[in-house]
């Protein structure tokens, strides 16, 4: 299978970053693929925001900027940036929807606290927020899956997620 510049990018960076994730990358259809290698890369992108910044302010601009990243996707007014191509084509091949991309960058915000998730509960909605909205999201890619799979898939990312931390 051939990959265009931007999905060759995405998949070095998950292969590098987040090499579980690349590894069940693997069991996807060829087809589906570089869609799932997308999201795990935008992923990537907004969840080192708290490691690659030296103050909250800054993961704000970033994460600002994934924002709005995401709108110019959606308005027709992309940015350049090679994840950005690829979710690009996930989006339009996928119908992924801009509120569930924007919800992810959202629930990144709560890296940018100095402190834990206050309780139980708040550790589950991050962990649902975050990996099992993105799991969620790969499933979709996949055509034919309907919401039961769509929501096992969630559970199953909220529960790596929880097991990850």
């Amino acid at each position: 299978m051939s990959l265009t510049a931007s999905e060759q990018y995405c998949l070095d960076e998950v292969r590098r970053h987040d090499h579980d994730r690349y590894l069940t990358a693997l069991f996807l259809p060829a087809d589906r693929r570089p869609a799932a290698l997308a999201l795990y890369a935008f992923n990537l992108e907004i969840a080192r925001t708290r490691e690659i910044v030296s103050e909250p302010l800054l993961g704000q601009i970033r994460l600002q900027w994934w924002r709005e990243t995401i709108k110019g996707l959606f308005a027709g007014t992309p940015r350049e940036h090679p994840v950005v191509d690829a979710l690009s084509a996930a989006i339009c091949q996928h119908d992924l929807p801009p509120d569930r991309l924007e919800a992810l960058i959202d629930a990144r915000e709560a890296d940018l606290e100095d402190g834990p998730p206050s309780d139980l509960e708040a550790l589950e909605g991050y962990a649902a927020a975050t990996s099992g909205e993105l799991s969620a999201l790969v499933m979709q890619t996949l055509d034919g899956m309907g919401d039961v799979s769509i929501a096992a898939a969630r559970q199953v990312g909220t529960a790596w997620a929880i097991i990850g931390l």
